[in-house]
């Protein structure tokens, strides 16, 4: 979300910071429910992929959308290296959690 604050205000409008502020909360909170939509409909669709592990590559811990993966970024730089942080946003939102392969090797 970009968002553009004239170094002035107006001198005729007496309210023009409130308007600012209101919309400016209001399409932070309109952008963080979208992106909670997404993040649900993402983990939906994904749950629909059956699931292969591979010995010596891995195994898929989350599948977060990618704006919620950059607000998250942007709110505290750094944080996905944390691995304590990753492992509280996942228990937190299980809803990113792949769905797990039936067999354990192919």
């Amino acid at each position: 979300m970009n968002v553009i604050i004239p170094k002035t205000r107006p001198s005729e409008d007496k309210n023009w910071w409130t308007v600012v502020e209101r919309n400016l909360r209001l399409g932070i909170g309109q952008e963080k429910v979208l992106a909670e939509q997404r993040q649900r409909e993402t983990a939906r669709l994904e749950a629909m992929i059956p699931r292969q592990t591979v010995e010596g590559l891995g195994q898929l811990v989350a599948v977060i959308d990618p704006l919620i993966y950059l607000r998250h970024h942007l709110d505290r730089p750094g944080c996905w290296n944390d691995k304590k942080y990753g492992r509280e946003f996942i228990r937190d939102n299980a809803h990113v959690r792949p769905n797990r392969p039936d067999k354990k090797y192919y």
